[in-house]
């Protein structure tokens, strides 16, 4: 059964929920953090990890320690998103899905912080598998309520 387009009215709600501004500076800005911490924004040093553990003690890094806990603000962030779309008023096949899509982005969030952080190496192949299942959940629900959803080029827009 195809679902109802949903109305005008009903997107500016949920899109009032998704991108509050502040919300997505302060994901932006945990993001950026992690780019930083764990050398991805650096060309030359691609592929290259940072330093996980202190020699000295075998403890964590403060910057794999600081790049978990923004991982996990990010998750948090999009669990206030999903309580938050609980009280709009769509139809309730939407906001389930809209809710779900959310959860699992903050699954994923929430358990790359959470792996990052273990006093050992994880299985990488099982971690790998654990955040690709959350992933592909988010996605497909994402994609049962893409009207409510802004593009890639009108979301950098709004943080401009």
């Amino acid at each position: 059964m195809q679902r109802a387009k949903p109305t005008a009215a009903q997107i500016k709600a949920v899109r009032a929920v998704l991108y509050k501004r502040a919300r997505l500076q302060r994901i932006v800005a945990d993001l950026r953090s992690i780019d930083v911490l764990m050398n991805f924004d650096n060309p030359s040093v691609a592929g290259v990890a940072p330093s996980w553990f202190l020699e000295a003690t075998g403890d964590l890094t403060t910057g794999v320690k600081e790049a978990a806990n923004r991982c996990k603000r990010i998750g948090s962030a999009y669990r206030e998103m999903s309580r938050e779309l609980a009280a709009v008023r769509i139809p309730a096949a939407d906001r389930a899905d809209l809710r779900l899509a959310l959860t699992e982005q903050a699954i994923v969030w929430e358990r790359r912080g959470a792996i990052w952080a273990e006093d050992s190496a994880p299985d990488a192949t099982a971690a790998a598998a654990e955040l690709k299942s959350h992933l592909m959940s988010a996605v497909r629900a994402a994609a049962r309520v893409a009207p409510y959803l802004r593009q890639g080029n009108q979301l950098a827009d709004l943080l401009r």
